[in-house]
């Protein structure tokens, strides 16, 4: 403030000075990040802080199944947890211009922070608004695509005949420049071997085969050109979008029933909504009638809509049955400060967690594109909408 005072021609008074402080003791850390580690980090923040990171990543773990649990996260993680109450405590929030793109681009990773933020409401008794909910999801963003990435890696094996190492080096090779999408799991000389492969999703050749494989093949040269790279790219993903769109089946098909699928226009707020779908899900047995308030507890930390389209759903799973409830509106409904047609409800068991992790990104991200919007509001019964979802699954 005095260096301030002397460019500027101003005054500072001791409560602004103070103000100062605060501004900075909550943005930054003036600590050596090398000397820091899981096991003394409560001598820098506080073992209540800690214990409440803990918490955070344990939730993380059970609810979606994902391990962070990772020192040099943790060590991130808490020192910014530690920042934020600070800022909290002092109400002095910051601003992230990320928000929006956030929330429509990974929408997961932002309702992971929701749930983050709900935890750190009933334990502090802080209320978190959408900007810092949006920097949890900054800080948990490269750790949950990294493990995505590794998730997706294809085993494939490599049949290449054997000629001066050339097998080893062209493996080494392949594993280099397709590392985090391809998992090497063998390499073979002989085509006959070829025979005993188990478990892989791709047979990598230099050479065309004499059989017929019932897996997807790509050919390549023994230098691994340019070309090579990109076909084996291309392999890659269609593999995996192929993947992804059976696996997306499955879990819609085993939560939407045509009981839960409906079309109507007689809700017209999003609580006359939210009530009539709970209605009809605890009805059919798939919730309790506490199901309602926790919905309307998730929506009042942060709006699940997505432009036209709402995936209201609970901050715990703690439903009798794991459920997707269809409700496709003729007239807009008003939600917050916005309007939607299409409300899809989740209700979890916790024993289904997995499905959670499965469906709630890729059926937002398909939503988020306005002419699929489209497309699935003409959807009439809940077997053209699952068609119509899987069929446009990136």
């Amino acid at each position: 403030t005095e260096r301030l005072a002397r460019n500027f021609n101003i005054r500072f008074s001791a409560a602004e000075q103070y103000e100062m402080a605060l501004l900075l003791v909550s943005r930054t850390s003036m600590l050596d990040y090398a000397a820091i580690t899981p096991d003394n980090i409560a001598d820098y923040i506080g073992s209540d802080c800690t214990d409440l990171v803990h918490q955070l990543i344990n939730t993380v773990k059970d609810f979606y199944d994902i391990n962070l649990d990772e020192p040099e996260f943790f060590i991130r993680f808490a020192l910014h947890t530690h920042n934020l109450l600070v800022r909290a405590q002092n109400r002095s929030f910051c601003k992230n211009p990320l928000v929006s793109e956030i929330r429509q681009s990974c929408p997961l990773i932002y309702d992971v922070s929701v749930q983050l933020s709900g935890i750190i409401r009933e334990k502090t008794g802080i209320t978190l608004d959408e900007d810092e909910i949006a920097y949890i999801a900054l800080h948990l963003g490269g750790a949950l695509e990294t493990q995505k990435e590794l998730a997706n890696r294809v085993p494939a094996v490599l049949y290449c005949p054997s000629y001066y190492n050339m097998d080893s080096s062209l493996a080494d090779r392949i594993s280099r420049r397709m590392e985090g999408k391809i998992l090497l799991t063998n390499v073979f000389t002989k085509e006959s071997l070829l025979d005993q492969l188990t478990g892989s999703a791709l047979v990598i050749s230099t050479v065309r085969l004499h059989r017929v494989l019932d897996m997807p093949l790509v050919l390549i040269s023994p230098f691994l050109t340019n070309s090579d790279i990109m076909a084996l790219n291309r392999k890659v993903e269609e593999i995996n979008t192929q993947a992804r769109r059976e696996n997306f089946r499955r879990s819609l098909s085993a939560i939407l029933t045509p009981e839960l699928f409906e079309t109507g226009s007689h809700c017209t707020t999003r609580e006359e909504v939210v009530h009539h779908m709970c209605s009809r899900l605890l009805a059919l047995g798939c919730t309790t009638p506490a199901f309602e308030a926790a919905v309307m507890e998730r929506e009042s930390i942060s709006s699940t809509a997505f432009g036209q389209f709402a995936i209201p759903h609970t901050l715990k799973m703690c439903s009798p049955r794991t459920c997707m409830a269809v409700y496709v509106s003729r007239t807009p409904i008003c939600w917050g400060d916005t309007a939607v047609n299409l409300v899809i409800m989740l209700s979890f068991n916790p024993n289904d967690r997995k499905i959670f992790y499965d469906i709630f990104e890729p059926l937002s991200m398909i939503l988020l594109d306005s002419n699929n919007l489209k497309g699935a509001l003409l959807c009439r019964d809940y077997t053209a909408f699952i068609d119509f979802l899987v069929e446009h699954m990136e």
